[in-house]
């Protein structure tokens, strides 16, 4: 999830919500967004949200995208079998442009 940032009085009101709930902030607030969809649309809700202290981060569509279950296991195996990890860092580095 990229990372939503809420600032103080909200993020203030958020947490003691979640301490009174016993948890974590992230599902109560998934709950609360739930239990109360916006019948605003897109761009209004993003300004109200924005003028509120609401942000989220700029997607960045460079970005390469996640490496797939397949390449995660490719890179598992090179790692096993590459020995120590500070040797595959340093030739990692030295084969970098």
């Amino acid at each position: 999830m990229t990372q939503l940032v809420i600032n103080p009085p909200l993020a203030d009101q958020l947490r003691a919500l979640a301490e009174r709930e016993k948890r974590p902030v992230d599902k109560v607030l998934a709950d609360l967004l739930a239990r109360y969809p916006s019948p605003l649309p897109d761009d209004e809700l993003n300004q109200r949200l924005v003028a509120s202290g609401v942000t989220l981060p700029l997607m960045d569509d460079s970005a390469p995208p996640p490496i797939s279950p397949e390449e995660e296991l490719a890179l598992a195996d090179e790692i096993g079998r590459a020995g120590p990890l500070s040797a595959l860092i340093i030739e990692e580095r030295n084969d970098s442009p």
